[in-house]
């Protein structure tokens, strides 16, 4: 739930492997801005909380569990006889110097995929 100064997460639901990732209690602040309000715990986009989130998720989906990503879109065309599935991953890097306070932050794209299910392992390679 939001406040005036981040939000307040409920820690009651959070899957196990999320826990011991932000500090204890039932109620936890957060902020997801920086300079960080006193009292409120930073999460941005290179915390391990919301990494191990995004592995969460991308199990699920792949698992096809209930939670899951639901971002997604289909395209039907006569062009491709067999159910081709294609996820594309966007990979973040921050390289950070030992003795400074200087980040470069590191992107590359990945494509992924497969014909049929992936129980069939016709994994699509790069051409």
């Amino acid at each position: 739930m939001k406040d005036a100064k981040g939000y307040r997460v409920v820690m009651g639901n959070m899957p196990p492997q999320l826990l011991e990732l932000l500090p204890a209690g039932d109620r936890v602040a957060i902020s997801f801005v920086s300079p960080t309000p006193e009292g409120y715990h930073y999460l941005g986009r290179n915390n391990r909380f919301v990494e191990q989130l995004c592995q969460l998720v991308m199990a699920n989906t792949l698992a096809r569990s209930e939670k899951r990503a639901a971002r997604a879109a289909v395209i039907r065309t006569r062009q491709v006889a067999t159910k081709t599935t294609l996820l594309l991953f966007r990979c973040r890097n921050v390289i950070e110097e030992q003795q400074g306070r200087h980040q470069v932050v590191a992107e590359e794209m990945v494509l992924w995929g497969w014909r049929g299910t992936p129980q069939e392992r016709e994994f699509l390679g790069y051409a």
